[in-house]
């Protein structure tokens, strides 16, 4: 079972290596099956779903103190 600070650091980690991802993409220096448009659209879901988690934390946080 992880760490609380365990799971945070794993999540920056691969939201780091997302955003390598997209700036190799960007400069050329990675290359993708996907068109532009697919890869735009998965990126964009990935990070809906990160803000929707952070939202939920951020809902349980408040309830647990109040």
């Amino acid at each position: 079972k992880l760490s609380w600070p365990e799971i945070q650091a794993a999540v920056e980690a691969e939201l780091g290596a997302l955003a390598d991802l997209v700036d190799a993409l960007a400069a050329g220096r990675a290359k993708s099956p996907l068109a532009e448009a697919e890869r735009f659209d998965l990126v964009l879901g990935i990070t809906c779903h990160a803000v929707y988690h952070a939202g939920q934390i951020q809902l349980l946080k408040r309830l647990q103190a109040g």
